[in-house]
């Protein structure tokens, strides 16, 4: 990681005429791999995030991929997933006999199966695919993302640099070597959140989101290549994305909330 640290210290020094003049040491940095960087402050990263998603001006995206067995990495269903800015996100992981659907929507998650209608929506403070995949409508003063980090209790005063797959990246909530701190990551070229850790209020469990491989040829900017998911330092579950639909002509009563049971 990276830290700077500025000095305004004066130092005495001679000129050519026998005269003293001062030499001011103005900024000192200390460098590891992730080489010298400003290090923006938390809102001003947020905000940043915000703006470049908007900028993609997307309507709805759809994107197939594989859900791998997290102990054998072998493919054991498959993925169909819907996201719409302003709207919610579905995701529908399909096996041999069953199929999973889940729906964020008006920051509730829904938990059901076709033909079987879901208990009574859990309640969410605040969501990685809601307010960061599903948003287009920017963030001013980065203040949703502040939201997001207050729901998630990380602190956005820490701010610091890291690598995560030779790509440069801030971590608002931790410094080096802390991954146990509740923290997200940004990757600092593409402006996306690319890690997630924090602690699930009713189990107490460490959870550890990572989204990789945005930018690559399957997804590009749009949406996480792969998206990995930890408790307590163990995968549990992988989902791995081949490709994506932009401005496909969907059926609005896919996001549409469920009759509850």
């Amino acid at each position: 990681m990276v830290q700077a640290v500025t000095c305004a210290s004066s130092i005495p020094m001679r000129n050519a005429r026998g005269g003293t003049v001062l030499a001011f040491t103005l900024l000192f940095t200390t460098m590891s791999s992730a080489g010298l960087a400003y290090i923006l402050p938390a809102s001003a990263i947020l905000e940043s995030v915000g703006e470049r998603r908007k900028a993609l001006g997307f309507d709805a995206l759809v994107l197939r991929g594989r859900f791998l067995n997290p102990k054998t990495n072998v493919t054991e269903k498959t993925v169909w997933k819907l996201v719409k800015p302003g709207e919610g996100v579905r995701t529908e992981i399909k096996g041999p006999h069953t199929t999973q659907i889940s729906l964020l929507k008006n920051k509730k998650s829904y938990k059901f199966s076709p033909g079987v209608p879901p208990q009574k929506g859990v309640p969410l403070k605040a969501d990685l695919e809601l307010d960061f995949l599903a948003s287009t409508k920017g963030d001013p003063g980065g203040k949703r993302g502040r939201a997001f980090l207050s729901a998630h209790k990380i602190d956005r005063k820490v701010v610091s640099l890291s690598r995560m797959n030779k790509r440069i990246i801030w971590v608002i909530g931790a410094l080096e070597g802390d991954l146990e701190s509740p923290q997200l990551w940004i990757d600092k070229a593409l402006r996306v959140p690319v890690r997630l850790i924090y602690g699930d209020e009713t189990s107490g469990d460490k959870l550890d989101i990572q989204w990789l491989g945005f930018g690559s040829p399957q997804t590009r900017e749009w949406h996480p290549r792969q998206v990995d998911t930890y408790r307590n330092d163990e995968l549990v579950e992988r989902l791995v994305f081949h490709k994506v639909m932009i401005n496909p002509s969907v059926d609005a009563a896919l996001l549409t909330t469920p009759k509850i049971k």
